[in-house]
């Protein structure tokens, strides 16, 4: 038990360092026609370029979509913009050790991309970043591009990872008519302030006026969210089934289990539940505990001829159910918003009762008056995921989740088959496989609800 509480936790702590979330933000766009859209752009903390870019003139507006090419720039009230801008991209540079060239390459290419400016003109700095690689441009007036990149590489014939990334010899040729920046590159970084610096001193050098009006940009900054947690109630039902059946041929006595649902109703749930979240998102994380009965009692259908007069079997307990998953969210309007999810469900069991007896006929040969012994075991362990879907509305919400467990087997050893054959003197084969379906109304107790970004 201890185990698998661990891992809940553990799962729920990793899985929310890496949640992320759309949220629609004052901004506005500039189309490629050179219309100026101002209304509420979704920030989709995007780490690679955006492909495409949603708009908004209010909440109340329907949303429009918009492909990178239909674009020039994209600007958020938290601080970020984004310029389409024809760039010598190098898409082949790498710095992940699975990908990595054999040797030094380069594949430098004209690429269209919505990139970060970090400075705006008349000495521009974009950035952008490719599948974790960080790639930065300069241009000064009247000279073209300059990119300069991360990059790893294999040295051929060795197993050596080599640094290909030569920026200070970049920058040195590019600036070479500017000695303060000379003076400055070696003690330059690679980075984002690095690059900002080195540009503040050249601008400073050799067009002073401009520093004044120069507009600097921190997109890795620009728009971050602190994530918020809400919590609440959950209360509502679940329905267990657990049929068994046989595929055994009709021996001497009728298989008594046949069809028996060792459940087959529905039991009231409630518990808890807390979501990691930040405002108007599109993905979460959500963990519920529910506490809920399982199983019932009732009675078998007998032959009159056969050994056994009446049989009764007792299948119940309680069920303290965890589920740790991911949630999905698209919005049905202005109050409405739906959800679907998937993950993981862990129980525990207590109280567990799971008999079967069985009382003999005076005149049905040998038998004892009466015979109790263990009944069917289910909820087997399954690495299927539970599935959901729901929708929320200010403090409310309703959702449909499902699971289906694995297959158990179970042997009836009373019942007869052959009581002339040794080895099928045990009765009946079954199998059963449980599964569960679970409504919820759940109820919000803390946590702000989810609006857009002020």
């Amino acid at each position: 038990m201890f185990t698998r509480l661990l891992f809940s936790i553990v799962l729920f702590a990793a899985t929310s360092a890496v949640v992320q979330a759309q949220v629609f933000e004052p901004g506005y766009l500039v189309t490629s026609t050179g219309d100026t859209l101002s209304g509420e752009v979704e920030n989709a903390f995007w780490s690679n370029p955006a492909k495409i870019v949603r708009y908004r003139t209010t909440a109340h507006h329907p949303i429009k979509t918009y492909s990178a090419n239909q674009l020039r720039a994209i600007a958020l009230a938290s601080g970020r913009l984004l310029r389409y801008e024809l760039l010598p991209l190098d898409r082949g540079a790498q710095t992940d050790i699975h990908r990595l060239p054999k040797g030094l390459f380069y594949q430098q290419r004209p690429d269209s991309v919505l990139a970060d400016v970090l400075i705006d003109g008349p000495t521009f700095l974009l950035g952008v970043t490719l599948d974790g690689v960080h790639h930065y441009f300069i241009r000064r007036p009247e000279k073209p591009w300059l990119e300069m990149t991360e990059r790893l590489y294999i040295r051929n014939g060795k197993s050596q990872v080599m640094d290909g990334n030569n920026y200070l010899n970049q920058l040195q040729l590019y600036f070479i008519d500017c000695p303060e920046v000379l003076a400055q590159l070696a003690h330059t970084p690679f980075t984002e302030a690095g690059m900002i610096a080195l540009v503040q001193t050249y601008t400073g050098a050799y067009m002073p006026n401009e520093l004044q009006n120069r507009v600097y940009y921190e997109p890795e900054k620009a728009g971050r969210l602190r994530t918020t947690i809400s919590a609440g109630v959950l209360v509502g039902g679940r329905f267990n089934s657990h049929r068994l059946k046989t595929t055994q041929a009709l021996g001497v006595e009728r298989p008594a289990l046949q069809g028996v649902d060792a459940d087959g109703q529905m039991h009231l749930q409630g518990g808890a539940f807390l979501d990691v979240v930040t405002p108007a998102r599109r993905s979460g994380l959500h963990l519920d505990i529910l506490l809920s009965q399982y199983g019932r009692r009732g009675t078998l259908s007998m032959l009159p001829t056969g050994r056994v007069a009446s049989g009764t079997f007792s299948w119940r307990g309680t069920l303290l159910a965890t589920h740790v998953g991911m949630r999905g969210f698209r919005s049905l309007g202005e109050h409405y918003r739906a959800f679907a999810g998937t993950g993981m469900e862990l129980n525990w069991f207590w109280q567990e009762k799971n008999t079967l007896h069985y009382t003999g006929q005076s005149s049905g040969g040998p038998m004892p008056p009466s015979f109790t012994y263990k009944f069917v075991d289910g909820f087997a362990r399954s690495f299927a995921p539970y599935l959901e879907a729901g929708v929320q509305t200010k403090r409310f919400s309703f959702s449909l989740n499902g699971r289906v467990y694995r297959k158990n087997p179970y042997w009836d050893h009373l019942i007869l088959r052959d009581p002339n054959d040794l080895a099928n003197f045990q009765g009946y084969e079954y199998t059963g496989r449980t599964w569960s379906v679970g409504l919820l109304l759940g109820y919000r107790l803390i946590g702000k609800p989810d609006t857009q970004l002020k």
